[in-house]
């Protein structure tokens, strides 16, 4: 993902609530991802 889109994708994220991370490329962030992964079903909203 380029640059610009990544920042689009991110402001869409935060403008709907959530609060994105990057977690780098599928290689790195993609090992925190599967099932029994350290970040499987975790979703990160902004508190109000």
């Amino acid at each position: 993902m380029t640059a610009g889109h990544q920042d689009r994708f991110t402001r869409l994220l935060t403008e709907s609530g959530f609060a994105p991370v990057d977690l780098g490329t599928l290689r790195e962030g993609g090992a925190l991802m599967p099932l029994g992964g350290a970040l499987n079903g975790k979703h990160f909203l902004f508190q109000c």
